[in-house]
């Protein structure tokens, strides 16, 4: 099943196209959720066939209009709980720092990626949460060694 709304709406003083797409599975289970502002999503809900919310992703401009460009995206496992956040520029460049989580749901590590996608640093974190790692990477890749 498969929904589209479109409306005009004004935004910074000019009339754009706000579109609303959502689509479900024949038992009404929803799978995606997306809004769309001049053609750009705003904001997306995708769900797994169990119900459990898969990924969720915001325009930085709604999220954190004073951090990185891009789009905040956190995603989770099958059972709802998040495995990782993060800002990316299209759907593959990381920029900023991205969070990652065990299956229960504690931070495990950190990665910050440059504003070309290229890591920069990690960080891993005990049991505790208390950070026990951590490392800084050359442009090519290379660690930076004390």
């Amino acid at each position: 099943i498969y929904e589209v709304i479109e409306r005009k709406v004004s935004h910074n003083g000019s009339k754009v196209i706000q579109a609303t797409e959502r689509e479900w599975l024949d038992n009404a289970t929803p799978l995606r959720e997306q809004e769309f502002l001049n053609g750009t999503e705003m904001k997306a809900t995708f769900w797994y066939m169990n119900g459990k919310v898969k990924e969720t992703r915001v325009d930085q401009s709604v999220h954190d209009p004073k951090g990185v460009p891009g789009s905040y995206v956190e995603r989770f496992s099958d059972l709802g709980i998040l495995q990782s956040a993060g800002v990316f520029q299209g759907q593959f460049r990381p920029v900023g720092v991205h969070r990652y989580y065990d299956e229960a749901g504690k931070l495990t590590n950190e990665i910050t990626y440059g504003p070309d996608g290229t890591k920069l640093s990690t960080k891993t974190f005990d049991a505790s949460g208390a950070a026990k790692d951590a490392a800084q990477y050359y442009p090519d890749g290379s660690r930076k060694i004390p």
